[in-house]
């Protein structure tokens, strides 16, 4: 059996998936947050529906 280390190819396989995966979590919240405030989409709560510097023009929950 061979040892669990970087020059076992399935290993470095496994260790650049889970790295990808590991990344693309940690992503994920911030593409949301992105992609809802460029659709201006996604005003949940009241203190949502006040200026700020990002969202300067908010308005009631949109389809």
């Amino acid at each position: 059996m061979q040892e669990i280390g970087f020059e076992n190819p399935i290993f470095v396989t496994y260790a650049v998936a889970s790295a990808l995966t590991v990344l693309k979590v940690m992503g994920q919240g911030w593409m949301t947050v992105y992609r809802m405030l460029r659709s201006n989409s996604g005003l949940a709560s009241p203190e949502d529906l006040r200026a700020g510097p990002i969202n300067k023009n908010p308005g009631p929950l949109s389809a």
